[in-house]
């Protein structure tokens, strides 16, 4: 490979396995995309690619352990987003590209968890990274008087919420004033916001309002009226910002003009309330955080800046961590220099134990990575998954990376199963992920635990299974999506179809046709109280994620039993399970 150095082969222990180091050109770049299929231009249209040509075109892309993975049989496995970020700068990039995975590694491609600017913040030092990211965010609407987009925008970078915080101190305090306070609908940060705005209005009846709101006792109407109408709305956090935040605004205009009004309304198609007696906020001046160079320099930058890929500053080998030098690691060394990692994501901690302890985790070309000054700057969850599950973990490894890289690291796209699954031929691969989980939880008896954690291979095992119903429910499925996802969610029938056609599938067709469809329901039989409910905000829709999929599935295979066994008509009523257990699904050959 022209301009790249072999940084690791070990041909008698990893045959094929190499790991080359050096500067990668946009040709070059190109020529990788255009052999796997993909169209460097239409992938430039993505927003991530987008940023990552940024900081390519500025010369400000160092050697940070991130590389580009090809399989034993050359397909691209990783790295198409900084590839088409390459060609869309038209400036090289540093990069290491490992040759020769195992094709059966692709599935443990990309999963990591990805860095936030969150995370960033919190492995900088910076004490509530979380709620000022948030608050910095929700600020940035209310200063431009956009408050209709709370819900949509942009995520900050630390440099833009450290920015916000330098000009306004005032959110930092009142952050500390709201502490404690909960008010229904309304999180702490979106408080904290409004407390500082209210206070550049009025700094005593701000404090005064916010007081008031937090004691559930006030006599003061407009408080009591706000709490009512906060209390009235329904649904998840998206949809009732809006007019939650619609509701505050108009109490603190009544309070600030002794108002008392007994009820708040705000209709959908009303224009979102402006914050009563607010001046003319102050906002950081917006500029580019890289500064443009020419394409020369940043071409001189990057063979620079690659030559530590090339000259032995930064080293690469396979490692293999025994547990415990996997909890002295991450004991010792954890986290870049002056900082702490990220807390730890136990559920993906248990997700990499999984696949370790079915010797499923394999090289996959994706590395565990240490600084210069020797901290562990990427790899906690994997190292952890080590520790957790008692076994080594076997990986490729880079060391003496430049401590200032950590906020560059995974970066790339995140790939889920759907990606897998449309490399498979999948034509609705998300479709087929929620199918999927549903029945890999279900075989795994976990319905309703959102807590266990289905892996890729999970996933992928599960298909392999099931492959041939699924494919049959999805090709026979002809419901009226817009009204099926009015009584359960398609992906949830799906999944019942499936596991009640292996009892008997022509039943199996009807049974589920007749519910989604409500084709002609007689009033008290027991297909049209299984669709009631299905169709019961009380007992399904309000449910969340996979506790819904349990209260279904109940429903469903409660209602199927009872045919089953000649009890087309009940006088009990069907009952969901969402706090205890789904009833197992007869056959007609048990039921005789």
């Amino acid at each position: 490979m022209l301009d790249f150095k072999l940084m690791f082969s070990d041909p008698e222990k990893y045959p094929g396995l190499e790991a080359w180091g050096g500067s990668m050109s946009p040709s070059m770049a190109r020529g990788m995309l255009t052999l796997a299929g993909y169209d460097p231009e239409a992938l430039a249209r993505h927003s991530k690619v987008k940023a990552l040509a940024k900081e390519m075109a500025a010369g400000k892309w160092l050697p940070n352990g991130e590389t580009v993975v090809l399989l034993a049989d050359g397909t691209l496995a990783d790295g198409k987003c900084r590839l088409a970020a390459c060609c869309l700068a038209g400036v090289p990039f540093p990069v290491i590209v490992v040759k020769g995975v195992a094709t059966d590694a692709m599935v443990t491609i990309g999963t990591q968890r990805k860095r936030s600017t969150t995370d960033t913040m919190t492995v900088s030092g910076e004490t509530k990274a979380r709620d000022k990211h948030a608050i910095a965010n929700i600020f940035k609407t209310v200063a431009r008087g956009s408050l209709a987009n709370i819900n949509s925008g942009r995520s900050l970078t630390m440099l833009e919420v450290n920015q916000i915080f330098d000009l306004h101190p005032g959110l930092t305090d009142s952050l500390e004033t709201v502490s404690g306070l909960k008010v229904k609908r309304l999180s702490p940060q979106l408080l904290s916001v409004f407390h500082y705005a209210f206070s550049l209005a009025n700094r005593r009846k701000a404090n005064d309002f916010m007081s008031l709101l937090g004691n559930h006792r006030t006599p003061k109407q407009v408080i009591r009226s706000l709490r009512t109408a906060l209390d009235k709305l329904e649904g998840g956090t998206k949809r009732t910002r809006l007019p939650a935040v619609a509701f505050l605004l108009k109490a603190w205009q009544a309070y600030c003009l002794d108002e008392e009004p007994y009820e708040l309304e705000f209709e959908e198609d009303e224009e979102m309330p402006s914050i009563w007696g607010l001046p003319e906020i102050e906002m950081p001046e917006e500029r580019p955080e890289t500064e443009p160079v020419s394409p020369e320099e940043a071409a001189q930058l990057s063979a620079s800046a690659a030559a530590a890929y090339t000259d032995g500053t930064i080293l690469v080998c396979v490692c293999e961590f025994a547990p415990d030098q996997s909890e002295r690691t991450l004991r010792e060394r954890n986290g870049p220099a002056g900082g702490a990692n990220r807390p730890l994501s136990n559920s993906k901690v248990t997700a990499y134990g999984k696949d370790i302890q079915a010797s499923r985790w394999l090289i996959n070309g994706q590395t565990v990575k240490f600084s210069k000054s020797n901290r562990l700057i990427d790899g906690q969850h994997r190292l952890q998954a080590s520790v957790t599950t008692g076994l080594p973990l076997i990986t490729l490894a880079v060391f003496n990376l430049d401590d200032h890289v950590f906020p560059t690291l995974d970066g790339g796209a995140t790939r889920n199963i759907q990606a897998i699954l449309r490399s498979r031929g999948i034509a609705d691969p998300k479709l087929y992920q929620s199918i999927l989980t549903i029945l890999a939880r279900y075989d795994s008896g976990a319905v309703g635990q959102s807590s266990v954690p289905v892996t890729n291979f999970d996933l992928l095992e599960t298909l392999d299974r099931h492959k041939e119903e699924i494919d049959r429910s999805v090709s026979l499925g002809a419901w009226d999506r817009e009204y099926s996802q009015a009584v359960m969610s398609i992906a949830v029938a799906h999944a019942a179809h499936v596991i009640l056609s292996y009892k008997d599938r022509e039943t199996a067709d009807g049974y589920i046709s007749r519910i989604l469809n409500n084709d002609s329901l007689m009033t008290g039989s027991t297909d049209w109280k299984v669709h009631r409910e299905l169709s019961n905000a009380t007992r399904v829709r309000r449910s969340r994620g996979a506790m819904a999929e349990k209260a279904a599935l109940a429903i469903l295979f409660e209602g199927w039993n009872r045919i089953i066994l000649g009890q087309t008509r009940s006088d009990d009523e069907i009952k969901s399970a969402v706090g205890g257990q789904i009833p197992e699904p007869i056959s007609p050959l048990m039921a005789a």
